[in-house]
């Protein structure tokens, strides 16, 4: 919201004729960079700037409320062939493809994506009506996301100013277009994957990169170019009509960015993306009166043990006061599970055990992840699993869940490794109820069970 408001009074302060309730025409690009300005254009709209949202009659996540005015304008192509370009382009982006077949298949994509769009802005100055109205509306300025284009080049049409509100453009534009430096020897270009720390073939593949990105992005906005020279009467290069922007608003932090310079008329106002939900509620579901939630008892803690004393005394409390046996010093048999569970167990067993209870902690000889203390007593029984096996299933079910495959094959090899896991698990615990002496033991213990 802080930055909502920020955006809000840029607008107002540094445009003359917004700064006294000005007339401002939006012209936006369809889907989620919508949602991301339609906060904005609202709360606009709510200080008083007459707000006239310009939109195509057959679009895409163009919801609109009556905060504002919407003008429609015809378009040639039905709502399915939108559709369709968005599934492709998705599935492009979604695949795991590898340099340079990955930039090849989001080319093809986007290239029929962005046609949609420009056909749409063809279709919108093919409007008599609709021209005559913008030209008659006498707008202060223009509110447009630029990567259709279409917004750019209306903006140089009615010669008004810009203001650009958007994410980036492929290519780097937006630092080319306001002359930013972009050394290639640490700002990484798309599709390259690299970092900020390159090696010499890395900064090498870098400028090839560089060289290639220009035409990549002629070639796909070559449609807009021809528009915008029909449209302006004159040759126009997109570094043309991007660079009449008057501001441009970043919708992404600074801090996450490489660094770089960049011009005063940038603005960045990261964390406006998309529309913004409300807070969960406390309690999203009903649970019963004997569920408690101990939430910051994970793995091993690393800090003094004066700093996690709430929430580890907090446990011993609730065990304490819910088990009458546990009362007045009881004793209580803890049965773990291995690895990081046990580290999340461990600091609230001890933390019993100096309450004064008798804690006895059961688990095999063979076990993964299981220091233990004096605090309290081990019993362990015999095991007839190799540590290496225990190992070897840990190992295996870690692989799996790092591994990147797609659906249903991950699902699939998720439950293989943890069916391997889980039955060294189960022959454990076979392996307890085989051993005559553990289960005497226990049996006239009189011990409780965690």
């Amino acid at each position: 919201m802080t930055w909502r408001l920020c955006c809000t009074w840029i607008f107002v302060l540094l445009l003359p004729g917004l700064s006294d309730g000005g007339k401002l025409l939006v012209v936006p690009m369809v889907g989620s960079h919508w949602l991301s300005m339609q906060k904005v254009v609202e709360k606009l709209s709510e200080r008083g700037h007459e707000v006239v949202v310009i939109a195509p009659e057959v679009s895409w996540q163009m919801e609109t409320t009556q905060a504002y005015t919407v003008k429609t304008h015809p378009v040639s192509l039905p709502l399915e062939e939108v559709d369709n370009a968005f599934r492709e382009s998705l599935a492009a982006h979604l695949s795991d493809l590898p340099f340079p077949m990955n930039a090849i298949a989001m080319y093809r994509s986007s290239d029929r994506f962005f046609r949609i769009f420009f056909t749409q802005c063809r279709d919108l100055f093919s409007s008599k009506e609709t021209l005559q109205y913008l030209n008659q509306s006498a707008f202060d300025a223009v509110l447009t996301d630029p990567v259709s284009m279409c917004g750019p080049i209306l903006a140089n049409y009615l010669s008004l100013p810009s203001v650009f509100f958007m994410r980036g453009f492929p290519c780097s534009l937006h630092y080319k277009a306001t002359q930013c430096p972009s050394p290639l020897s640490y700002i990484p270009r798309l599709f390259s994957f690299n970092s900020d720390h390159m090696t010499f073939l890395q900064r090498v593949e870098n400028a090839l990169i560089d060289l290639l990105e220009l035409e990549y992005c002629n070639s796909l906005y070559e449609d807009a170019r021809k528009l915008s020279s029909e449209v302006l009467q004159r040759d126009v290069s997109l570094l043309d009509l991007l660079n009449s922007a008057s501001i441009w608003l970043m919708r992404f932090d600074f801090v996450f960015e490489y660094v770089r310079p960049v011009m005063p008329n940038m603005v960045f106002i990261g964390g406006i993306n998309c529309v913004q939900k409300k807070p969960l509620p406390k309690f999203p579901r009903p649970v019963m009166p004997n569920m408690v939630f101990i939430g910051g008892i994970n793995c091993e803690q690393k800090q003094n043990l004066s700093q996690i004393t709430k929430p580890t005394v907090g446990v011993a409390d609730k065990l304490s006061n819910t088990q009458k046996h546990l009362k007045d010093g009881g004793k209580l048999l803890v049965v773990p599970m291995v690895g990081s569970h046990w580290l999340s167990m461990q600091k609230v067993v001890e933390k019993l055990s100096e309450r004064g209870h008798e804690v006895v902690v059961l688990m095999p000889e063979v076990s993964w992840w299981m220091e233990t203390t004096q605090a309290y007593t081990v019993k362990k029984y015999p095991s007839s699993l190799a540590l290496k096996e225990v190992d070897d299933a840990f190992c295996e079910s870690l692989a799996t869940l790092l591994s990147d495959l797609p659906f249903p094959v991950n699902a699939i090899a998720m439950y293989r490794s943890s069916d391997h896991f889980f039955c060294a698990l189960f022959t454990q615990c076979r392996d307890l109820f085989s051993s005559k002496e553990t289960l005497q033991y226990l049996n006239p213990s009189a011990l409780m069970l965690l």
